[in-house]
């Protein structure tokens, strides 16, 4: 006998629970407005699915204010009458971001090429942990 459907099935409510959890909603408002126990929405907090919505809600408001300060940025940039204290404090912070992201990015391709590699070497591990206790391979 299977079980009632949880009303988390349903994309559109993931959705809106995960809005609702991005926006600060406490449980018992949360509770109220999805017709749940506020148990629930605290097994709701800790579903994949929910966690996928917040995550990229907070991915795009990250962007978005990214997006505004960067034009705001390419608005001063266009000014003649900015210092030299302005402009390296801009210079700064773009080229600090982009260092970020630029190891970020590297570190994502390192982790792949590693997985890669003990998939295609299943002793690359056992090979690697003798290497750094100093034994020989």
């Amino acid at each position: 006998m299977a079980g009632r459907r949880s009303k988390l099935d349903d994309p559109e409510v993931q959705e809106l629970v995960g809005r609702a959890f991005n926006d600060g909603q406490t449980r018992a408002q949360m509770a109220a407005t999805f017709g749940v126990a506020p148990s629930t929405i605290s097994v709701w907090k800790r579903d994949p699915r929910v966690n996928a919505v917040i995550k990229r809600l907070q991915e795009e408001r990250i962007f978005e204010i990214t997006r505004k300060v960067d034009g705001r940025i390419h608005a001063l940039l266009q000014q003649e009458d900015l210092s030299l204290k302005d402009l390296l404090a801009i210079r700064k912070e773009f080229v600090g971001g982009a260092m970020r992201q630029s190891m970020e990015k590297a570190d994502e391709e390192t982790v792949a090429q590693a997985v890669e590699a003990l998939e295609d070497n299943p002793n690359l591990a056992a090979d690697l942990e003798k290497l750094l206790s100093g034994g020989s391979k």
